[in-house]
């Protein structure tokens, strides 16, 4: 059971945090042929939300929800582009969700392929860094 944020490393109330936001999962609905989202390790089976994890406490929630807002703006907005050049505030949303992804993860690759796990806290660590600020680059 979590008994802190995996952010501030606090103790209050942790909340059940979406590791992608909920906005670009609604965006790949919109893109599906079908409207629905399905598992990746059962395509038969529809999805109605994807996966959510205790993760953060509700000021840390907060806070990486504004990221997302200012990401949301841009990408709904078609400043993003495939190929295009992306500012601040939308890589620091990208790394974000890398953080969440390797800190959900972080036990399953300790287990399955430890050779990877070093190097995993070691680019978590970089993530974290970098979203408050206290790193200007990710190299």
């Amino acid at each position: 059971m979590v008994t802190s944020c995996a952010y501030c490393r606090k103790k209050p109330p942790i909340q059940n945090s979406h590791i992608l936001p909920k906005w670009t999962i609604r965006l790949a609905q919109e893109e599906s042929v079908t409207g629905k989202l399905r598992a990746t390790d059962n395509i038969n089976h529809r999805l109605q939300d994807v996966e959510k994890v205790p993760l953060l406490c509700l000021d840390c929630e907060n806070f990486f929800s504004k990221l997302e807002g200012k990401a949301k703006e841009q990408f709904v907005a078609g400043t993003i582009k495939h190929d295009g050049k992306y500012n601040d505030d939308f890589f620091r949303f990208l790394v974000s969700v890398l953080w969440r992804v390797g800190i959900v993860r972080s036990d399953q690759i300790k287990t399955d392929t430890r050779r990877f796990s070093a190097a995993l806290t070691d680019a978590v660590k970089t993530w974290d860094q970098f979203i408050r600020g206290l790193k200007k680059h990710l190299f």
